[in-house]
């Protein structure tokens, strides 16, 4: 049976009306997210993976091994590390230790049930200011293209910044149906201070770590060095980390290795 005409008129009235909302409401979401980066501290990131050849949708996953030499004691230590990350930010850091393996996995969506740590003791998950310093910290390289195309990062310039050298504030933001009190709280403490340099370069990052309380930031910088070209990559293959002005470890990275398929079972 034919439509009337009057019908098939109110159903392209209805159809331009639902079309009208999607682009208004595609243009809000690009327009708040646009409103949550400073234009001048993603040119500094940007400028970075120009750099580092790490251009948005050009890495899909990276996975590195090496091992992390902690200098908390008086006799240095060296742990074989093991990591993985994907497109969307998830995260597995695997640490051989005496105690056996140590394994944290974190969800950059920000989706607490799929954050965890594990050893021999079990399994316990994460709270969101738990995060710091088992995400991408120390590949933040990889991370570049997650904070500048997706919207759920907050990018802003920071001053105090040395001639030459961009100083650029990343802060997750959470989704809406997180209570605003816990989001802040969250984003404040899961927040990030990347410098880079006039060559691109990411010299230095800091994050913070939050005693049980989580009113006290306690900074820890990574410091970057030996940049080597992986897969066409400027990778730093030594991280070294303080905590105040000692230094309390260091990374090694011994293998990178850029888009090879990983098995979704490594992330839950």
């Amino acid at each position: 049976m034919l439509t009337p005409p009057s019908a098939r008129l109110s159903g392209t009235r209805r159809d331009l009306i639902a079309l009208y909302l999607f682009v208004l409401c595609s243009f809000l979401a690009q327009t708040l997210a646009a409103q949550e980066k400073d234009p001048s501290a993603l040119s500094a990131l940007q400028r970075a993976a120009n750099a580092a050849g790490a251009a948005p949708g050009s890495l899909h996953t990276v996975e590195a091994a090496g091992f992390f030499v902690d200098l908390h004691f008086d006799a240095p230590s060296e742990t074989p590390f093991w990591a993985a990350a994907d497109a969307w930010g998830r995260v597995r850091w695997e640490m051989q230790t005496n105690d056996g393996v140590q394994t944290s996995v974190i969800d950059s969506a920000l989706t607490p049930a799929n954050s965890f740590a594990e050893d021999s003791r079990g399994r316990r998950l994460l709270a969101a200011p738990q995060y710091a310093g088992q995400g991408l910290e120390a590949m933040p390289v990889f991370a570049l293209a997650l904070w500048i195309a997706q919207p759920r990062h907050r990018i802003a310039p920071l001053e105090g910044t040395e001639a030459g050298t961009d100083r650029v504030l990343v802060a997750p933001l959470f989704p809406s149906d997180v209570r605003p009190e816990v989001a802040e709280e969250a984003e404040a403490a899961l927040r990030q201070e990347v410098e880079v340099d006039a060559g691109g370069r990411i010299q230095r990052l800091t994050y913070f770590l939050h005693p049980d309380d989580g009113r006290v930031d306690i900074p820890v910088v990574l410091a970057f060095a030996d940049y080597r070209r992986v897969q066409g990559v400027l990778w730093p293959h030594r991280v070294e980390v303080f905590s105040g002005a000692r230094k309390v470890g260091e990374y090694v990275f011994a293998e990178v290795l850029f888009n090879r398929p990983l098995e979704e079972s490594l992330f839950n």
